[in-house]
């Protein structure tokens, strides 16, 4: 189920100033239904926005990971949850715990712990659903060669 186009060169990489060019939404389903409308996206942060991001900062590249709320539930919250408290790392608040309602600062560090307590599940998981997370473990780790922060949003 690993879907190539997540970790492709392509998709990586900063969208250039008033480019015509859109993002690139990717969005692995493996319990999500095609029509899903809840889901949380996962999007880098430019490193030179300083200490005061603005929205056009975390939506400037080429690719945003989306991954609907069946598959979220079950394969990604549960871990998410274990990495909280967290400290923003733009402004040093501590989000104490993963708020599905508010969007969600992670810095690097605490990311690679979140990867770190996802490769451990995986000896638990059917080969289908290690497929998907070791997916989503590649995108992370390109998107965290390009940025230290990754802000999570969520529409519920």
């Amino acid at each position: 189920m690993k879907d190539e186009t997540l970790t492709a060169p392509i998709y990586h990489g900063f969208l250039p100033l008033k480019s015509r060019k859109r993002q690139i939404d990717l969005t692995p389903r493996l319990y999500t239904q095609s029509g899903e409308k809840i889901h949380l996206a996962f999007l880098p942060l430019r490193l030179d926005c300083g200490n005061d991001p603005q929205w056009k900062d975390w939506n400037c590249y080429r690719s945003i990971l989306t991954i609907g709320w069946p598959d979220c539930e079950q394969l990604l919250i549960p871990t998410l949850k274990q990495i909280f408290p967290v400290k923003d790392p733009t402004n040093g608040e501590v989000q104490e715990e993963f708020d599905l309602c508010f969007d969600k600062w992670i810095g690097k560090e605490d990311w690679e712990r979140w990867m770190l307590l996802v490769r451990d599940s995986l000896p638990d998981m059917t080969a289908e659903e290690s497929d998907f997370l070791r997916s989503l473990l590649e995108w992370a780790e390109m998107a965290l060669t390009k940025t230290s922060v990754m802000v999570v949003e969520s529409n519920l």
